[in-house]
């Protein structure tokens, strides 16, 4: 007898329920997880120290708005997308590297290392998006 072509069907995944001794293993792990200050948390310091009250309250309204991007994209299956199309992974991957050459390049002077910035920096908005 000659065996099927191709890779062998995988077995159907089952979905196990939580237990206690997991949800008790899991919650002051993810709670130590959230107290810890990140990325978003240096650029409100920087932008509340420079710009004050109404930088600190444009950063967040930029991040804020950058989240909400983030969660209509994935609720509109924009991951799905991104998982089953490699030419759509890739091409979003392009994307984000000349957003971020654009941004280092907005940041430099001509040769001279990094510049202050060219506007106010109450407009915190746009560094909260990006």
């Amino acid at each position: 007898m000659s065996k099927p072509a191709g890779p062998a069907p995988r077995p159907a995944r089952t979905m196990h329920p939580m237990t206690w001794s997991g949800l008790l293993a899991f919650l002051p792990a993810s709670l130590l997880l959230a107290m810890v200050p990140g990325v978003g948390t240096a650029m409100l310091i920087k932008q509340s120290v420079r710009g004050g009250r109404r930088g600190a309250l444009a950063t967040v309204a930029g991040m804020e708005a950058g989240v909400a991007v983030w969660a209509t994209t994935a609720a509109l299956g924009l991951s799905v997308l991104l998982l089953a199309s490699e030419v759509a992974y890739e091409a979003l991957r392009i994307v984000g590297v000349l957003v971020l050459l654009g941004s280092v390049r907005g940041h430099c002077s001509a040769g001279t290392g990094w510049s202050r910035p060219r506007r106010p920096v109450a407009r915190g908005f746009g560094p909260g998006c990006w």
